[in-house]
């Protein structure tokens, strides 16, 4: 019964768990150790900003509040516009951006007429130099404005057709800051003699109108409507013009037949307090705009199947309904 080969009772099986003691073979891998999660103390978890709601397309306290005053300070008179002190540094500043605004404005026109002309984008790098200008312009005298729903300007690809109210100069650099794609301005014929802003718009190619001539109307509608037809937004100002006193006018004929004509979207933009900051009759801003400069988008507006009085009358009233109260 006794057998040199038989197993003890006592002693273990040879495929006993005791046999995952003894060293991996050659062939097997050792798994590595993870690393435990790391919890955050309470510290940190204090220290993370709790995320800051957008602010609201309609805002009854901003509304509310009026910037404008007819008390300029000390203050001069020039070719019977005001310069305050605070014009006085926005002069200055002006000046002083103006060199490398022309320089920029001139090398690349240069630089673009050496490129075929369908290699020139719409002169799309011609136009970003008076952005790039109007965002230092801005920033340099305390203006910059805070934009509302800039991303509703992204839901639309292609051409359309983007409509603002007009109370100031401001205006425009303070659009060019929130405008990234290229697009075109619906701009008077005059104001081609400004020193750069001239250079600026005719360089660029943007459409220029002579309000009080036929030919010319024509001939911007049909130079619009070309820029809309191949993905190119257009910019107007439906009031055909600055108001005296920065309240909302009425819309002129005409504006909307573009859309209507190509079928592109609307987008309405409202621009809060420029005429605050720079009045009609000031020659510079009067006062800082930070914290009273605003723009807010609004969603676009369709056009398919409707008539110009009633798109005219909605885009109207989104852009009212985000105005202050004295606008």
């Amino acid at each position: 019964m006794s057998s040199s080969t038989a197993q003890s009772p006592l002693q273990p099986p040879l495929s006993s768990p005791l046999s995952a003691l003894s060293p991996p073979s050659a062939s097997e891998t050792i798994p590595s150790p993870q690393p435990s999660p790391q919890v955050p103390d309470s510290t940190e978890i204090d220290s993370i900003p709790p995320p800051q709601p957008p602010l609201p397309l309609v805002d009854p306290i901003f509304q509310s509040q009026s910037f404008s005053t007819t008390s300029y300070g000390p203050s001069i008179q020039i070719a019977g516009k005001y310069v305050n002190i605070f014009g006085l540094y926005t002069f200055i500043v002006s000046v002083a951006s103006a060199i490398p605004y022309y320089v920029g404005l001139k090398a690349v026109k240069a630089w673009l007429e050496t490129k075929p002309e369908e290699e020139r984008e719409s002169y799309k790098d011609y136009d970003n130099v008076g952005k790039l200008w109007s965002k230092g312009w801005l920033a340099s005298t305390f203006s910059y404005p805070t934009v509302i729903n800039p991303h509703l300007l992204n839901t639309v690809s292609g051409g359309c057709l983007i409509v603002a109210n007009h109370a100031s100069w401001l205006d425009i650099p303070a659009l060019c800051t929130v405008l990234d794609r290229p697009f075109k301005f619906i701009a008077k014929g005059e104001l081609t003699a400004v020193p750069l802003i001239g250079l600026q718009l005719e360089g660029g190619n943007h459409v220029l109108i002579t309000r009080d001539d036929r030919r010319s109307q024509l001939r911007t509608f049909k130079e619009a409507t070309g820029y809309l037809r191949s993905g190119t937004p257009i910019m107007a100002f439906p009031e055909g013009g600055r108001t005296d006193d920065g309240r909302l006018g009425e819309f002129k004929n005409g504006v909307f037949s573009m859309a209507v004509k190509t079928g592109v979207p609307i987008i309405p933009v409202s621009i809060c307090n420029a005429n605050a900051v720079m009045p009609k009759d000031a020659m510079f801003p009067v006062m800082r705009g930070e914290g009273k400069l605003r723009i807010v988008i609004h969603d676009k507006v369709e056009v398919e199947g409707r008539k110009e009085e009633d798109i005219s009358r909605e885009v109207r009233e989104r852009i009212k309904s985000a105005l202050p109260k004295s606008q």
